[in-house]
Parts: C-alpha cells; structure tokens; sequence
C-alpha cells in the first residue's frame, strides 16, 4: 500500500498527517498453495506522522522475513525516530524465536518479545 499526504481533523481542530508506503511479498511457498506453513514473506516500507510537536518516522532498514510458521519476524531490522530520539530492532539471528536486540540512542540490550 502508498499513503500521500493522509491527513486526520480532529473535533478540536488539531491535525495529524500520515505517509507511507508497504510492500509484503511473497519469497516461499507460492508453488504449494494448499500447505501456508512453508509460507514465507519479505515487508518493507516507511512511514512518517507528524502533528504540530511531533515528527515520528518508522523505517525498515532491512527487510522484515516472517514465516508464517513462526510466531516472531525472523529477520530484518526497523529503526523508529521521534523527534531527534532514535531507537532500533534488530531481529539478528534469522531463527524462528523470541530474541530481538533493541538500541536507544547509545544503548543496546538483546529484549525476549511478548508472546
């Protein structure tokens, strides 16, 4: 999907406005129609928010794998920037499990995601 310039009113008049772009595709599996657990997609894309105080970005820096198989991206990593504050994840190891790594600012901690 593409968004251009969404822009959201509020009964008080404040305004928000939204951009961005998706892209989902399918790398395996297509040839097995019936069988979606060997399913397995690549996500990019960017988005941006901003109001009258805020700008917040979310970029996909390296694409997202997610195998359907799998309760948890596997790969990939996505940087988020409010403002001059940027935090990251880094789904690293390319494995089906629950570890990611997040950065804020010059902090790094390997995080177990919520089930």
């Amino acid at each position: 999907y593409s968004i251009a310039a969404g822009k959201l009113t509020y009964p008080g008049g404040k305004v928000v406005t939204y951009s961005g772009n998706r892209t989902v595709q399918q790398k395996e599996g297509g040839a097995t129609p019936w069988v979606i657990l060997d399913d397995i997609y690549e996500i990019t894309g960017s988005a941006s928010l901003q109001d009258s105080s805020v700008l917040a970005t979310v970029a996909i820096k390296s694409a997202l794998i997610r195998k359907i198989a799998c309760n948890y991206v596997s790969k990939g990593s996505v940087e988020l920037t409010v403002n001059s504050f940027k935090a990251s994840i880094d789904y690293v190891t390319g494995d089906c499990d629950d570890k990611a790594v997040l950065t804020v600012g010059d902090k790094t901690k390997e995080i177990t995601l919520p089930k």
